[in-house]
């Protein structure tokens, strides 16, 4: 999934530098990935350690961590 969504920001995103640059820097990549991670941790029921992943405010977003990514066809 990371590779995938890699290859769409350097696809999507104007101001894409680098693979690095994206994976370091990019908020919305970054809170796609802790809500990954969050969300996989509230399926096995670890709920406050996926809480405390959604609440960080760097990355500027809310995500609940039950909520279910979208399926991709493309990528």
């Amino acid at each position: 999934m990371v590779k995938r969504d890699l290859i769409a920001a350097k696809e999507r995103h104007p101001a894409f530098l680098s693979y690095v640059h994206c994976f370091l820097s990019f908020k919305g990549f970054l809170a796609c990935q802790a809500h990954r991670i969050a969300h996989k941790l509230w399926t096995q029921d670890r709920k406050i350690l996926a809480l405390l992943i959604q609440n960080r405010e760097a990355f500027a977003v809310d995500f609940h961590p039950g909520a279910k990514d979208q399926k991709r066809d493309s990528v």
